[in-house]
Order: C-alpha cells, then structure tokens, then sequence
C-alpha cells in the first residue's frame, strides 16, 4: 500500500478513536464547565445573599435597640425609615435567591424562611407600636424576649439555609474536581491508545513521522498532572495530521489552563471572605463585657494590629462633652516608643488624624519617609513602608480614630477589613458611651434618692408642725371672715371715695383750663397794649406816665408768671409734665442764668460769682434745656432775694459717689452733674428745710414777712429735679447762709432708658418717639428759624399782606389788629370760626388766618379742619392761638391741621418771626 494509503487506513482509524474519545472528553468537560458554573454562578452567589440578610438583620436588631434606647431622639423618624428599609433590602436578597435558584420555591425552607421573618416582622411592628404608644418598658420587655426569639430562629433557619448551599456548593466543586479527573483519565486512556496504533502506523512510516511523534510523546510524557494550571505545548511545524493533533492538543491545553486559574481564583475569594468574616468574628468577640472605651480601644489595636500584619497602631477617641469644643483624645497605642509619643490631644483637622475626623474619609499613606516614624523592637527599629488612618463613624457622626503602620504594603483584603471593622466599632463605642450615661445617672439618681430621703425627713417632721398650726390657723380663718366681711365694707366706702377724687381731679383740671384762658385772654390784651404805649412812638407820653405803663406791663408779667406756675405745678401733680431731650452744654446753662441775674446783683450790690471746672463747661448735655434754667432760676431767684450783703456763687461740678448714695438712678448712671447755688443771705432753720419745697410756703411764712413771692419755686423745682432724674438738697445757717444742690444725670437719654426699663414704658416711649419724628418733619424747621428777632428792615416786608384774624375775644382783636396795621398788614376779624370761613370764602386771597382755639359755636379745631377740606385753602398757612392751658395742645392743633402753633399772651416777636416764616416761604 502506499504510503498515503497506509496513512489514510491507519489515520482514519485513530481518528476515528480520537474522536470517539475526544466527545467523551469533551462531554466531561462540558459537566465540569457546568458544575463550576453553578458553583460560580448560584451557590456562591446565594451565600453572598445570605450574608447580606444576616447583616441587614443585625443592622435592624441594632436601629431597634438604639430606638428603644432613646425613644425621643431626633433621630427617631430616621430609624423607623430605616427599618423599613433594612425589610426591603432583606426580601430583595431573598428574591435574588430565588431568582438564582428557582427550585428553591417548591422546598420547605421557603415556607420556613416566610414563617419565621413574618414573625420577626409582626413583633419588630409590635415593639415599634408600643414605643410609639409610650409603652417603653413594655417594648423593651417584648423586644428582649418575643421579638429576639423570632430573630434567633430565624438566625437560625437563615444559618441552616448557608450550611446547606456551602455543601451544595463543595458538592459541586466535588463533582467538577471528578469530571476533572475522569477527563484525564479518558484523555490519558486516548493518547494510550493512540500510541498503540500509532506504532504501528510509524514502523510503517517510520522515517516520515518519527520525528514528529518524538517531540509529541516528549511533550504528554512531561505533563505535570499533580499541577495542571502549565502544562506544556507541542511545537509542531508540519501540517499533516500529526500537526493538527499537537494544535488540538495545544488548544486543549488552554482551556484546561483557564478553566483552572479560574477555579483557583473562585478559591481564592472564597478563601479571603472565609478569613475576613472569621476576622470580624473574632474581634466581635472581644467586644463582649467590655464597658470601658479604652479597654475596647486595647483589646481592638492588640487584635488587630497582628492579625493584619501591622507593627503599629493608635486609636483616639472624639471627645464631645456638652458646651465644649469636639477633640480627640489618645485611648490606646500598640507598640509606642518613648521617643516618638503620640499626642495625648488633637483638635478636628489637626495632623491627618484630625483631618481623617474632620472629613470622616480614610487616609492611605504609602512610601513613607525614613524619617516619619520609627517602628522598634529589641533589635532595632525601621520605617514603615504603608500607614492606613480610618474613621469610626456612625450616622455621619464620627465617633473615633485609628491608625495603623506596617513594613510591607497592605494587601486588598487587608484593607476591605479594615474597613469593615471601622463600620462595626461604631456599635460597641456607643453601647459603652449609652452605658456610661446611664451609669452616671444611675450614680446621681442614687445621690437624688439620698436627697429625698433627707427631706422626707423634714417633711415629716414638717407635717407634725402644721398639724399643730392648722388648728390654730382654723381659728384665725374664723376670725379673718370677720375681718373680710368688714374690709369688704371699707372696700366698697374707698371705692366711692376714688370715685369722688377722680371727679374733682377732672374737675380741677377742666377749671384750670377755663382759668388759664379766661386770664390769659385779657392779659394778651394788657400786655401787647402796654408795650406798645411803652415805646412810645408818638413821642407824646409823660416819663411818669411811661412809668405808669411799664410797672401795668411788669405787674401783668407777674401774673402771667403766677399763671405759668400754678398750672406747671398742676400738670406735675397730675402727671402731664413732658420732658423734651435738648443738647447744650453745661456752660450754656450756666452763663445764660449768669447774664440774666448779674444786673440783678448789680443793682443789689451783691457780688455774683460763677464757679467750675473750664473743660466741664464744654461739655455737653442732653436734658430738657428749659426745666434746667427754670430750677437754676428759681435757685438763683430765690438767692438774690433772700441776700442782702456779700455774694451768691453759681458753680457746676461732677458728683461724688457719697453724694448721691442710695437714689434709686443716679448711682448706676455714668456722669451726674452737680449745680450749687450758695448765698450769704438769712439762712433756714433745720425745722423748715422740708416746708421750703411745699407749694406756697416759705420759711417765714408770715403775713408781715418781708420778702415776697408765691412760694411756688422750689415746689416746681423740686418736682422738675425729680422728672429729670435727679433731686435737690438744701444745706443753711441761719444769718449764714443756704447751699441747693442739683444734682441730674448729663444724659437724660440714659435716664429715661433706665426709667422705661424700670416702669417697662414701650407704650409711652412709641408715643413720645411718634411726637417727635412729626415734630421733627413738620415744625422744628419753622421753630428754628422763628428763635431769631426779625430786623425792622424785614418787618417791611409784611406791608400789603392780608391776615384773618379769628378770636371771640374783642380785647385780642384791637390789641392784635392795632399791633399788626403798624407793619402794614391788612386785617380782617371774625368773632367765630362759622364767620371765620364765611369771610374768608368772601376774600379768598387771604395770605394768612390767626385762629384762637377756644371760641363758642365752632371752636378753632372745627373750623381749621373745614378750612383744610377746601382743595383752594389746603397750602394756606393757619398759626392757632391757644392758652396752653392742657397737655398736647400743639400735637392737637397741628393735627386738626395748623402750620404752626402760638401760646396766649402772644409774643410780639414771635408772633413777627411766625408772620416772616410763612408769609415768605
């Protein structure tokens, strides 16, 4: 036969073996493929799952106990979600069980798993409930018994179902490593055969394929088949059949290789979770009976260090104690040398410890410099070669720090243990740290029982006393009905008695007001009159009868001062006195009262001195500026009076502690002002320095007394010393010689906040804030510019205006229209405010009204808001003339709608300044 021939016989044959074998080859490896497949694919896949439900599981058990622990935590509707969502993740786990293995539905561990997690569900609800419904023991109760049965029996059956997959599961690698086997044997079993027939084949054609078959039996003679993971590969480079063996072979080869490191990878995880889980475990188990965060921090290092491979370690704890700033705190080291302390402290973000708890994110460092830290033995000592810094951490809240330090590199599963280990410290810690809170209130519980029994004690004690005075105090409740019975009368008599003051209170104010108008209306007359027959323009009046006239304008002068007194005195007992807030400075005050009472002095030959401190005079001074100069008037007044030889001393100076000791707002006000007014005059007797400062009394107070005056000065001032703040007092001789000191705060802003803080005046000080601002807006303008005397030159300016003037009063109206026609005004009267608007309807170019306030019919306030409901008449200036008899007059007039606003007996000055202001705007 040829040698084709030969090879085709002989060929087909061993092909033909081979390919009988090769399909049983194959088939086996396809099982093997499929058994690792399951392996790979369902069973470890299920285990996985089981560990995540028994996680989650433990993570329910501990949201659980934490929400039993502190039921009215912020954190509770955290918890609640997180339950609910640890039962979600828990079916979903068991859904991709069943998913993987759908077999597993028709077997009794589904039915068993269902069972037993509705139980632990419905008493996980329970316990919930039972927190929700304020029931805490309860829960706690059922929580530690029913609901942590369920749990365990679960464990329980879910600990069951693992052992069962893992058996599963090494049954499967069982059967694959048999496969495995039986492939090689089979393949064994083939290549034997083949060398058989090949036998014969290469005696036949030796010389064609020996060489071929040489490097093929070289290559399956050298296979290792204790470790298959290399074997060798046949390098053949013909392509008769012989090559297509070698490269069948070669392929064959690869595959078993990949299908080997694989199977050597799969256990390889396998291997690295075992000893990770195994890890965890044992370091869990450290945890137990530990009620000490720094032994829980040793036993950790200690455990840990070695088991990882580690030479070095440190752990801090975060330190947050109420009121203070968050540290950490150093609680244990592992192998700390003495020449390289750690720090005992560390503030968040200090060093990569306190960075790692500022960010609570771990810190790998590797190539660590030689000089960084030293790990030693008794040998010597290194650098390390890795550090690992991780946060302990819990709900976001990092609750400690840990570092470790090796020579060699950490490895993968190294560091996934590690931070798992970081994510279970946090239970332990904030079981000891719950542990501690309640060890410490179990200690001050015990200190409080301690307490209470002491005063259970006295209580009892106690008790026997008020035993004895409650039969006393029955028969003085018996009495005191008595007495009740009668106060009620007495009650109902002062009542009535209230009601009788208050009405004469009304009264008397009413009829101060009528006075104050009905004298102030002739007086306005009298003296407008009298100071112009006083100037005498004519040149056609007498000097005795210039005399006559000015003594009839000085006596009327006195009267109105009487006037002003008697109702200044009147507003301040019933407390419609208003303070105003001016800024000057103490020498302003002081000179002022200085020039209007030197040509007094003069004329009595007394000498007038003024004393202080020159850097005292300038400063300054918020104070209502005209109760000040009416008290130093009054002191001075009554000085100059009462002296007829050798001088009166005017002096300012700060007040001594001692001197304004015991009154109730100076003594905590920065800067308080004493004014003193010393003469040399008669003096007061001790017996009557009290009289002196009652209303109409002085200390002679005689009919044959040789000084005169109302006796209402030092009444008014010293009611004007009390609503600034301050007080007077009086020391004298008599034939010697009397001292007044005032003494008022600098800044009457401070006091009347002192006053409103005390009397809690929001209400009144809004007011007097509204008054202000309006008088600020409307009026403080026109006030500033009427203070300044207008120059006859301007007066001209008056000639040709029309004025109508409106006032009840026949004796106004000469006095008024004579003074007003002398600068060339026109003037038209009107006797009512119903005349008043017909007139001026009839003379619509009127240029201004002068509008009296109290008038029969339709009183000015009437007639000024008719007047400014007409639009032609709505910018027309309206001064009102008022007595200033009651509180808020100005405030009412310019409310009803006047420009400006003038007191009874008008001021001629003023009067021409109000005419310039608005005639000339």
């Amino acid at each position: 036969m040829k040698f084709r021939t030969r090879l085709i016989v002989g060929f087909s044959s061993i092909l033909a073996g081979i390919v009988f074998f090769s399909i049983i080859v194959f088939s086996m490896l396809s099982v093997m493929n499929a058994n690792m497949n399951k392996v790979v694919n369902e069973d470890y896949s299920n285990v996985n799952q089981i560990y995540i439900i028994r996680y989650e599981l433990n993570n329910l058990a501990r949201d659980l106990n934490f929400f039993l622990l502190n039921p009215e935590s912020d954190e509770r509707q955290r918890i609640i979600d997180s339950v609910g969502q640890r039962h979600d993740k828990i079916l979903a786990a068991w859904d991709q069980i069943l998913k993987s293995t759908p077999s597993l539905s028709q077997e009794p561990i589904m039915t068993q798993f269902q069972a037993l997690y509705g139980n632990y569900v419905e008493s996980t609800n329970q316990v919930l409930k039972k927190v929700e419904e304020g029931a805490k023991e309860e829960a706690i109760n059922f929580a530690l018994s029913t609901n942590e049965q369920n749990r365990k029996n679960l464990s329980v059956a879910i600990e069951e179902y693992k052992l069962k997959q893992e058996e599963a599961m090494a049954d499967s690698v069982s059967v694959s490593l048999s496969s495995y086997e039986n492939a090689v044997n089979t393949l064994i079993l083939l290549v034997v055969s083949t060398l058989i027939v090949s036998s014969g084949i290469a005696i036949w054609v030796y010389h064609s394929v020996t060489k071929n078959l040489r490097r093929v039996t070289s290559v399956i003679n050298n296979i290792n088949y204790a470790g298959i993971e290399n074997i060798p590969r046949i390098e053949v480079y013909t392509r008769d059949e012989v090559g297509d063996i070698a490269v069948a072979f070669n392929r064959m080869a690869d595959k078993l290789e990949d299908h080997v490191e694989q199977e050597l990878s799969y256990q390889r995880t396998l291997e690295e979770q075992s000893w990770k889980k195994a890890a965890i475990a044992e370091v869990t188990l450290l945890y137990q009976g530990v009620q000490d965060l720094h032994m829980l921090a040793n036993a950790f290092l200690s455990e840990i260090v070695p088991k990882i491979g580690a030479s070095h370690g440190v752990f801090y704890i975060m330190m947050d104690h109420d009121g203070e700033r968050p540290y950490l705190k150093k609680s244990a080291s592992y192998a700390e040398q003495v020449e390289h302390s750690l720090p005992e402290e560390l503030q968040l973000g200090e060093g990569l410890i306190g960075q790692c708890a500022m960010d609570n994110k771990s810190i790998a460092l590797t190539s660590v410099p030689s000089n960084y830290i030293r790990i030693g033995s008794g040998l010597g000592s290194a650098a390390p070669a890795s550090i690992m810094i991780l946060p302990v951490s819990s709900e976001n809240t990092v609750l400690a720090v840990f570092e470790v330090a090796s020579f060699t590199p950490f490895t993968g599963s190294e560091l996934a243990l590690l931070e798992e280990l970081a994510d279970t410290m946090s239970v332990p810690i904030n079981r000891i740290r719950n542990h501690m809170k309640v060890q410490q209130l179990l200690r001050e519980s015990q200190v409080y029982s301690e307490e209470l029994q002491a005063q259970s004690e006295e209580l009892q004690q106690q008790q026997e006393e008020l035993r004895a005075l409650n039969e006393r105090l029955e028969e003085q409740v018996k009495q005191s009905e008595r007495k009740s019975k009668e106060l009620e009368r007495s009650k109902k008599e002062i009542e009535e008695k209230n009601k009788e003051i208050m009405l004469a209170s009304k009264y008397k104010s009413e009829f101060l007001a009528n006075v104050s108008h009905e004298l102030r209306t002739p007086l306005n007359s009298m003296l407008i009159l009298s100071q112009m027959l006083a100037e005498n323009k004519n040149g056609n009046l007498q000097p005795k009868q210039l005399e006559f006239i000015r003594t009839i304008h000085s006596s009327g002068t006195d009267l109105l001062n009487l006037i002003n007194e008697i109702l200044d005195l009147s507003k301040i007992e019933s407390g419609k006195a208003e303070l105003s807030s001016d800024i000057t400075t103490v020498g302003e005050c002081l000179t002022a009262a200085m020039k209007q009472f030197e040509p007094v002095a003069l004329q009595r030959k007394i000498q007038f001195v003024l004393e202080s401190d020159p850097g005292l005079l300038e400063q300054k001074m918020v104070i209502d500026q005209q109760k000040l100069d009416s008290i130093i008037k009054n002191l001075l007044s009554n000085a100059v009076k009462f002296t007829e030889k050798g001088n009166v001393k005017l002096s300012a100076r700060k007040a001594e502690p001692s001197e304004i000791e015991g009154h109730p707002v100076l003594t905590i006000l920065d800067d308080v002002l004493a004014i003193s007014v010393t003469d040399t005059g008669i003096g007061i007797p001790k017996e009557k320095f009290d009289i002196i400062f009652e209303a109409f009394q002085q200390a002679d107070g005689t009919t044959s007394r040789k000084f005169g005056g109302t006796g209402l000065g030092l009444s008014i001032s010293k009611e004007f010393a009390a609503l600034l703040g301050g007080f007077i007092r009086v020391e004298s001789q008599v034939d010697v010689g009397s001292t007044f000191t005032l003494y008022i705060p600098m800044d009457s802003r401070e006091w009347m906040v002192r006053l409103a803080e005390a009397e809690a005046a929001a209400a009144s000080a809004a007011e007097k804030a509204e008054r202000l601002e309006f008088e600020d807006n409307g009026s403080s303008e026109i006030e500033t510019q009427s203070s300044p005397k207008v120059d006859q030159e301007q007066f001209d300016l008056l000639n040709g205006k029309k004025v109508l003037l409106v006032d009840d009063d026949m004796r106004n109206i000469y006095a008024l229209t004579t003074f007003l026609e002398t600068y060339g005004i026109q003037v038209h009267f009107a006797e009512n405010g119903e005349e008043g608007i017909e007139l001026l309807l009839e003379q619509p170019d009127t240029d201004l009204v002068l509008m009296d306030i109290m008038m029969p019919r339709m009183d000015g306030y009437e007639a000024i808001g008719k007047i400014r409901s007409m639009p032609e008449f709505e910018k027309l200036p309206i001064i009102a003339l008022t007595a200033k008899a009651m509180k808020n007059d100005k405030e009412e007039c310019i409310r009803a709608g006047a420009s400006d606003y003038i007191s009874k007996p008008v001021q001629i000055d003023q009067l021409l300044s109000l005419l310039q202001v608005w005639l000339h705007r």
